[in-house]
């Protein structure tokens, strides 16, 4: 039993980090439910098969799903308007939609509402979402930035799991990426 849908998350970023999104859709497939829910996120199932479909190079269906979640997100976040984890998720689906600015307002939004100082784990489960949402709207020097707070702060964030999340690809060849990922490498 997975209440939370982590393992269903955590088989779905593996798949993604492989490049092979039909992989990471049988995942949601087998949480058989629209949404996966923990104090840590709130992921409209929508929302992941939209970046599965990302990936896949399927941008129509990408933009639906997309769409649905930023709609269902919407719904929750007029019952629930300071819930963190559903800022967080809409930052997301306003990123693959095309809405740069919405989408930097709502994940960073997220972070104010859970700063370090009230939770230190959730905060960098936010602040990951922001990476992620700078890197989508091409604000990589930020991007960057907030990676680098990770790396100082987190044991999960490691220079491997930036490599390996596609999330992070359009960093690769920004000049900031390499000197960073060098610094916190961990060496046997």
């Amino acid at each position: 039993r997975d209440p939370s849908g982590l393992l269903v998350l955590f088989g779905f970023r593996v798949a993604l980090s492989r490049e092979d999104p039909e992989g990471a859709v049988r995942w949601l497939d087998a949480a058989a439910t629209a949404q996966l829910s923990s104090q840590w996120w709130f992921q409209p199932v929508d929302l992941l098969r939209a970046q599965a479909d990302l990936l896949a190079a399927r941008p129509l269906e990408c933009r639906r799903r997309a769409s649905a979640a930023r709609a269902l997100l919407e719904a929750e976040l007029r019952a629930r308007p300071a819930d963190h984890r559903l800022h967080a998720a809409l930052g997301v689906a306003h990123a693959l939609l095309g809405g740069n600015d919405d989408a930097l307002r709502s994940a960073r939004k997220s972070v104010e509402l859970m700063p370090r100082s009230k939770d230190a784990w959730l905060y960098l489960r936010n602040l990951e979402d922001l990476a992620r949402v700078c890197t989508m709207t091409g604000r990589h020097d930020e991007a960057i930035g907030h990676l680098e707070t990770l790396l100082e702060l987190s044991g999960e964030m490691t220079p491997h799991v930036i490599r390996l999340d596609p999330g992070f690809a359009p960093l690769r060849g920004h000049p900031g990426l390499a000197p960073l990922l060098a610094r916190w490498e961990v060496r046997p």
